[in-house]
């Protein structure tokens, strides 16, 4: 043996050490797979989440899930900083409430949740108190204080939902019916980046966002609805240490309380963003119809004529950076608001032989 091949040694087991992956594992779960099985490999996968989330111990570890509907009577709970995604996206992995009162997801270490459906929680859909939650789509989940997400950001761990569909979830009695976000103290903040947020319910404020801390970022968030007797059915800001840029917050149902309508708080830390309760031409925000392409039928992508393209604020994190639609996130310098860029205004093609 050489020296120089020893010193590759050293420097490969020092960096296996240093990044913490010796001993990460990569466990799979099946409908056809069995609890029984070890879950390290498709034909021994396991039968459920949370058993193939059971084995995987060692932070780093990733549990894989196969296509299918995982009806589920209790929460399936992350414990450990792993990443569970599915195979094949949300669209072919569906985790839904098939009995009993529980939510889907409780999520308390810096794991990451990838590619799922999350649908019919009866305590909501998923609780976050640390973690990442990516490429999900979350319907049609209800409950006490959190219909889609609850986000509690304490101590100094970061809590980050991106590039979901949060739809059609209602919370029963308090703010936040999509998201709602509350610290309970400590350093820690929460992000809410390139999500649509839409058709959700509250029965008090925000029915698509409540929050107190943390940010939201190219976020299109519409047709959302507060309480009767309430405000911002869009977004409720109740804390001076929240923010929201690049955002669209629009077509919020109207309340007996009266205007504002779409966005209710401390809206003087929102900026690059545009509501019918902003003021036009202040930090960068603007107050005109976004001209989606089909709002009646759900789509939500931007013309090319809308008065959101090319009027964002650029940041470091959209360099290498996808929106909701796989699209490069700056596609003509600037930034789009709202969690879609536009392609553009689309002419016609002349061939010329």
């Amino acid at each position: 043996m050489t020296v120089r091949s020893i010193l590759r040694g050293c420097i490969l087991f020092t960096a296996t050490v240093l990044t913490g992956t010796a001993d990460a594992t990569t466990y799979y779960v099946a409908p056809g797979g069995n609890d029984g099985n070890t879950g390290t490999s498709w034909t021994a996968a396991r039968q459920t989440i949370q058993g193939g989330v059971d084995v995987a111990t060692v932070a780093g570890d990733v549990v894989v899930v196969s296509n299918g509907t995982y009806n589920i009577t209790n929460e399936i709970t992350l414990s450990t900083a792993i990443t569970l995604r599915s195979a094949n996206g949300a669209a072919t992995t569906i985790v839904r409430r098939s009995g009993g009162n529980t939510r889907i997801f409780s999520i308390s270490a810096d794991a990451t949740l990838d590619g799922f459906t999350v649908q019919e929680g009866t305590v909501g859909g998923i609780f976050m108190s640390a973690g990442t939650v990516r490429n999900c789509v979350i319907a049609g989940n209800s409950g006490p204080n959190c219909g889609g997400v609850r986000l509690q950001v304490q101590g100094s761990t970061p809590v980050l939902v991106e590039d979901c569909i949060i739809t059609n979830n209602q919370n029963t009695t308090g703010d936040g019916g999509g998201v709602v976000c509350y610290s309970w103290g400590g350093s820690g903040s929460a992000t809410i980046r390139n999500n649509l947020i839409a058709y959700n319910s509250a029965n008090h404020n925000g029915g698509g966002i409540a929050m107190d801390k943390g940010m939201i970022e190219n976020c299109t968030i519409v047709s959302n609805s507060a309480g009767w007797w309430y405000r911002g059915s869009g977004v409720r800001i109740s804390g001076v240490i929240a923010s929201i840029t690049n955002s669209i917050i629009y077509y919020g149902a109207a309340t007996f309380t009266g205007p504002p309508y779409d966005l209710f708080g401390f809206i003087d830390y929102v900026g690059y963003s545009c509501s019918p309760d902003l003021t036009n031409g202040l930090k960068g925000n603007i107050t005109a119809n976004p001209l989606f392409k089909d709002p009646g039928s759900g789509d939500y992508h931007l013309t090319g004529s809308s008065p959101c393209v090319n009027t964002g604020s650029n940041a470091a994190w959209m360099s290498a950076a996808t929106d909701l639609a796989g699209l490069r996130r700056i596609s003509s310098g600037r930034v789009d608001m709202g969690a879609y860029e536009s392609l553009g205004i689309m002419g016609t093609v002349f061939c010329i032989h």
